[in-house]
């Protein structure tokens, strides 16, 4: 007598399994860990949670100048890329301006959740420094830059000020 399965139903019970998990992940409520390792490593595993609540996503914006004393307007760090027929097979502006709103999302997070941490010491803040700086204008190298995070509680309601970093070399 031989405990073996057959190659089907091999496959369904690691469906089912995977369905089983699935649910698990979907349904159990989400707990946070507060460990540093533990939130660098969590990268690598992926989330099951979609879409953990409709909000709006932060603004990003910059402004540089020659000098701390003569800085240009405020603009706009990320643009979302127009949609076009071959964007369904071939985005990467698309998937970079999403990474850039999920780094957005990160660094808000992280400054919500540690409020007495200087900013510039956390890894998102550096991410989105690198990100600012990728955008300055090649007119404006030598000058200095400056960013801000801003967050609305709905899409309609003026944004408020997360974060306004210090001035940085460009």
């Amino acid at each position: 007598m031989s405990c073996r399965l057959e190659p089907g139903a091999a496959i369904t019970s690691l469906l089912a399994l995977f369905a089983v998990a699935l649910v698990i992940a979907v349904v159990l409520p989400r707990r946070h860990v507060a460990s540093a390792t533990v939130s660098h490593l969590r990268v690598l595993l992926p989330s099951w949670r979609f879409f953990d609540g409709l909000g709006t996503a932060p603004e990003l914006l910059m402004r540089v100048g020659p000098s701390v004393s003569s800085f240009g307007p405020w603009q706009p760090v990320i643009t979302v890329p127009p949609r076009r027929w071959r964007t369904l097979v071939w985005n990467p502006e698309g998937q970079l301006a999403l990474a850039s709103h999920a780094l957005l999302e990160r660094l808000q997070h992280e400054l919500e959740e540690q409020p007495g941490t200087p900013p510039a010491t956390l890894v998102a803040y550096q991410l989105v420094l690198n990100l600012v700086l990728s955008a300055v204008p090649a007119a404006a190298h030598g000058g200095v830059m400056q960013f801000q995070l801003l967050v609305r509680d709905t899409p309609d309601a003026p944004p408020t000020l997360l974060h306004e970093s210090v001035p940085h070399a460009c």
